[in-house]
C-alpha cells in the first residue's frame, strides 16, 4: 500500500491491464505486460538483453514507492538516467563477457619467418708440367772373313781349242792363288729423346641457395610468484555483476522509506 507517492507494483499492474492488485505469483506476468511501457529506448550492448535488464530493475524496486510526485516525472527521470549511464556500463558488459582462464597469466604466440640466402663462388685451378730426357746407347760388334781363290789357266791351243781350258785337260800353264782376309768391327750408337708435356685445368662454380621457414613459439601458463588459489581469488573479485551496479545507480529515484 502506497503511503507517500505510488508503489512500482501499482504502476506495473495498471500498465499491464489489471484492474486490481494481483499476488506475488503473477509478478513475472505483470512485468512482461508493463516493462516496455515504462522504459524507452536506450543504448545497450545486446538488444535482446533489454527486456531482461528492465524486468530486473522493476522487480528489485517492485514494492518501493517512486521518488517523485507523478508517474510521468518519475518515468522522465528514469529514462534520462538510463540514457546517461548505459554507455559506461555497456563497456563493463563487454569486459565481463570476455572469457579467459584465470590460471593462465601468459598466453604468448610468436611467429618468426626465416629467410636465409647463401651466395658462394668457388674456383679450382691446376697446372701440370712434365719434361722427359731419354738416352739410348747401342753398341755393335762384328767380325768378317773373306776367302778368295784365284786361278790363272793358260793353254796354247793349236789342237785342243778352248775346251781344254774349260775342262782343265790341256793346259800350258796353270796358277791357283788362294787368299783370305778377316776383320773385326765395333761401334756405339747413341739415341737421345727429349720431350715436354703441359696440362692446365680451370674450374669455376657459383652457388645460390635460399632457405625459407616459419617458426612458431607458444607460451602459456602461470607467470610470477602468485599461487593458484590467489589467482582464483583475484578472478572472483574481478567478476562484475553489472546488472546490480545499474540497479544501485537508480536507487535515488525511489523513496528510501518502505
Amino acid at each position: 500500500m502506497s503511503k507517500y507517492t505510488t508503489e512500482v507494483r501499482f504502476i506495473c499492474e495498471t500498465l499491464a491491464g489489471f484492474d486490481e492488485s494481483v499476488g506475488a505469483s503473477r509478478v513475472d506476468e505483470v512485468l512482461s505486460g508493463s516493462w516496455d511501457k515504462i522504459f524507452e529506448d536506450f543504448e545497450i550492448f545486446e538488444p535482446e538483453y533489454r527486456e531482461v535488464l528492465c524486468k530486473k530493475i522493476l522487480k528489485h524496486y517492485y514494492t518501493r514507492e517512486i521518488g517523485f510526485e507523478t508517474f510521468g516525472l518519475w518515468k522522465l527521470k528514469l529514462n534520462t538516467r538510463m540514457q546517461e549511464i548505459m554507455p559506461y556500463y555497456n563497456k563493463m558488459y563487454y569486459s565481463a563477457d570476455l572469457e579467459y582462464d584465470p590460471l593462465h597469466q601468459i598466453d604468448y604466440t610468436k611467429t618468426v619467418n626465416d629467410a636465409r640466402t647463401k651466395v658462394g663462388t668457388s674456383q679450382d685451378a691446376s697446372t701440370r708440367n712434365k719434361t722427359s730426357n731419354e738416352t739410348d746407347n747401342t753398341e755393335t760388334t762384328g767380325e768378317t772373313t773373306d776367302n778368295n781363290t784365284k786361278r790363272d789357266l793358260f793353254s796354247n791351243t793349236p789342237q785342243g781349242g778352248l775346251n781344254g781350258i774349260e775342262n782343265e785337260t790341256y793346259l800350258t800353264t796353270a796358277e791357283k792363288i788362294t787368299d783370305s782376309a778377316s776383320g773385326t768391327s765395333s761401334g756405339t750408337r747413341e739415341n737421345t729423346k727429349q720431350g715436354s708435356y703441359s696440362d692446365s685445368f680451370n674450374k669455376s662454380s657459383n652457388e645460390n641457395h635460399n632457405d625459407f621457414g616459419t617458426r612458431t613459439e607458444i607460451i602459456t601458463g602461470k607467470l610470477g610468484g602468485a599461487s593458484y588459489s590467489e589467482l582464483i581469488q583475484e578472478y572472483r573479485k574481478a567478476v562484475l555483476n553489472v546488472d546490480m551496479m545499474i540497479i544501485e545507480n537508480l536507487s535515488d529515484l525511489f523513496l528510501g522509506l518502505w
